[in-house]
């Protein structure tokens, strides 16, 4: 049955992908990830909760998971207690870097986040949400951009597992020693 979906999808997907003009070649995709996931890297800056900018370009061999949250969102809520269980668990990779970025501007709403939910990694604010805005049009939380070392970004709209995070950026297995 998975040779008939491979044999019917495949001249469809071939289709799809010499129409886009992509430059992505699929061996260098993450796992599970097709073409349309993949998009530019996030550049620009938010603001930590000590007023600081945080330039958000990655470091060359690091993976990034960027994630835009909002106070009221119950799935942002989940996915950041499930990251935080997640590294007191196994650790924090050291060629990982976190953030989250809460969004409507309130420093105030950044620190109850940081608190509230026990994170340790850095949290900010995007004043006007402008990052957002750019970024995540769609305008739906959470809104993630997971890039892994070697720079491939995937964006992430809505629920997805910490397993699936790990797939993207192949970060958090060969990480752990020497925390």
């Amino acid at each position: 049955m998975a040779n008939l979906k491979f044999i019917l999808l495949a001249p469809i997907a071939a289709l799809a992908v010499s129409a886009c003009g992509l430059t992505t070649p699929v061996a260098h995709l993450p796992n599970n990830k097709n073409e349309k996931d993949i998009v530019p890297q996030v550049t620009g800056h938010f603001v930590n909760l000590d007023g600081a900018k945080v330039d958000l370009t990655p470091a060359s061999g690091t993976a990034q998971v960027l994630m835009f949250v909002s106070e009221t969102c119950s799935v942002c809520r989940k996915e950041t207690i499930g990251l935080v269980a997640d590294r007191k668990v196994r650790g924090i990779p050291k060629n990982v870097v976190f953030y989250s970025v809460v969004l409507g501007g309130v420093t105030q709403d950044a620190a109850d986040w940081r608190s509230g939910l026990s994170v340790d990694w850095q949290v900010g604010i995007d004043p006007g949400d402008n990052l957002f805005r750019n970024y995540c049009p769609e305008g739906q939380t959470p809104c993630m951009f997971l890039t892994n070392p070697s720079g491939t970004t995937v964006k992430l709209i809505g629920e997805h597992s910490l397993k699936e995070w790990e797939d993207i950026t192949g970060a958090w297995v060969f990480s752990l020693g020497g925390i």
